[in-house]
């Protein structure tokens, strides 16, 4: 759906003589990680809202977003598997931080984050069949994937001093999220 669109875009862009030939293959993937992106933060947002978590899940996912892009791990092998495990992720990352705001409790969130940061922080960067990162694009990313990462953790200390629990909540569920995603892209390059 969201390729279709891209393509669409793009298509009409080239039409009217806006974008040449040879540059559509480019602006079809920015359309699609844009629009990918923006819809996806929506969904984050709904879930939030729906939850009464709406903040927390924009907080979680900008941070869940930001390690994403260059920590890697899985990816589905469709489209619609993606939208669909997304989707899924999305509302379970929006129901665990409002179960965590419900418990009250910051030492289960905070062995989350630390647990999950750590295992960030070693795994970090994964690549893929698709998009196989050179050696200058491993380190690269290894850097920003683990500025990243200890950001978070720092960001979630200072919530924690402010007496803002539900920073550390949406990003240890970010850190956790993404630490799964990792977990499995492994097992799938070693399977």
């Amino acid at each position: 759906m969201i390729s279709s669109l891209s393509s669409i875009i793009t298509e009409a862009l080239y039409k009217s003589q806006v974008i040449a030939e040879e540059d559509k293959e480019l602006y079809t993937y920015g359309f699609f990680v844009l629009l990918s992106k923006g819809l996806f933060f929506l969904v984050s947002a709904l879930f939030g809202w729906m939850l009464g978590v709406l903040w927390e899940s924009i907080v979680f996912y900008i941070m869940f977003s930001m390690l994403r892009g260059y920590a890697g791990g899985f990816h589905a092998s469709k489209e619609s598997v993606c939208t669909c495990c997304t989707t899924a992720s999305l509302f379970l990352s929006s129901l665990s931080i409002w179960y965590m705001q419900r418990i009250g409790n910051s030492i289960i969130p905070f062995c989350i984050l630390a647990v999950c940061g750590a295992v960030i922080y070693l795994l970090a960067p994964l690549d893929s069949e698709d998009k196989p990162l050179t050696r200058a694009e491993l380190v690269l990313y290894r850097q920003k994937t683990r500025a990243i990462d200890i950001t978070i953790v720092i960001i979630s200390i200072v919530g924690l001093c402010l007496h803002l629990p539900a920073i550390l909540h949406a990003a240890s569920i970010s850190m956790a999220l993404e630490c799964i995603l990792l977990v499995l892209g492994k097992v799938k390059i070693i399977t």
